[in-house]
């Protein structure tokens, strides 16, 4: 069974406040789209990343709080990106939430099963957007 926080476990937040999201998606519109909503609607400083080779330099260099993911990508996918920041001491420790079009149930269970903090679908409206992204970050600030 693959895991992306490590060891298996479940990656626990501390009480601080979310300000700092990095999210990885190769495609544009969904980028520009969720920076608005999660700048405007969330109050969150926003990194986007629309290229999964530099996705661990990226990473290093904006110290996200939370990364969102886009499942399916050229090049590395989330999969192959949530365990190369797994494997980085920098990174391993940040929470992943996948954000993906596929709707099964069996893949949701498999991503949290694995360490996945949350999995969001596509499409989303902006607001819902945020609202996911706050019950995610709640959730795991009282786990």
């Amino acid at each position: 069974r693959e895991s992306f926080s490590g060891r298996g476990a479940k990656i626990k937040v501390t009480m601080k406040p979310l300000e700092r999201i990095l999210q990885i998606d190769d495609e544009e519109d969904i980028l520009v789209i969720s920076k608005l909503a999660l700048t405007r609607y969330g109050g969150y400083t926003v990194t986007s990343c629309h290229d999964s080779a530099q996705a661990l330099e990226v990473a290093l260099q904006s110290a996200p709080d939370l990364i969102l993911l886009d499942l399916m990508m050229p090049g590395h996918d989330g999969r192959a990106l949530a365990r190369l920041f797994a494997q980085h001491a920098a990174t391993s420790h940040i929470p992943l939430v996948f954000v993906t079009a596929t709707v099964a149930p069996e893949l949701r269970q498999a991503l949290e099963a694995a360490g996945a903090a949350g999995v969001i679908l596509k499409p989303f409206a902006p607001r819902d957007l945020v609202a996911q992204v706050q019950a995610i970050w709640h959730k795991l600030s009282a786990a």
